[in-house]
């Protein structure tokens, strides 16, 4: 992905995820990395006049903790800033966000999903918490895709080595868009 350099150290996992969004950066730090991309406008089964901004949102955790009100504002305001939000919120957006943290599971997804400020910004929105380590996926506690993604994304980085850096990228990217598929299913 442009923008972000690869960091010495990371997980190709954060980097498959990171290049799967594509989108502009609004902030690569110490502490996390945010990229965002807006998706082509929907409508909502019960909104016949205004549609419904979605976006997909790529989180990385680097030193542990989450800063999720932080990461909730800069998508509040950069969606703000291109007009596609009319009262300041993300009342009418919908996201689909990978959530990568070395804290990663179903205890994160908990986490997350019971904090006040999620809940409030958060609400038309998809979580996928990834610990990008070893490949342990959560799209909701007992969802039944959960132990089919973590193997397959703990296949993939087993063979990271061992494959060609493009094949591993291609097969990177087929997984991760699973559990897009899953998000929204």
């Amino acid at each position: 992905m442009e923008g972000i350099p690869e960091r010495p150290g990371a997980s190709p996992l954060e980097g498959a995820a990171l290049r799967l969004v594509s989108g502009q950066v609004l902030r690569d730090g110490a502490d996390y990395t945010l990229a965002l991309r807006v998706l082509p406008a929907s409508r909502g089964l019960f909104s016949r006049v205004f549609p419904r901004t979605r976006y997909l949102a790529c989180y990385v955790s680097r030193d542990g903790d989450l800063h999720l009100e932080s990461a909730l504002a800069l998508v509040r305001a950069s969606l703000a800033d291109g007009g596609r939000l009319g009262n300041g919120g993300l009342g009418k957006a919908a996201g689909s966000w990978f959530l990568l943290s070395d804290r990663g599971g179903i205890y994160l997804h908990e986490t997350v999903t019971a904090e006040e400020s999620w809940r409030r910004a958060g609400r038309r929105s998809r979580l996928f918490v990834l610990n990008p380590e070893n490949g342990t996926a959560c799209l909701s506690p007992g969802h039944r895709l959960n132990r089919e993604l973590s193997a397959r994304l703990s296949d993939l980085l087993e063979s990271y080595r061992l494959t060609p850096k493009d094949l591993w990228a291609r097969e990177a990217e087929r997984a991760l868009s699973l559990c897009l598929e899953a998000m929204r299913g």
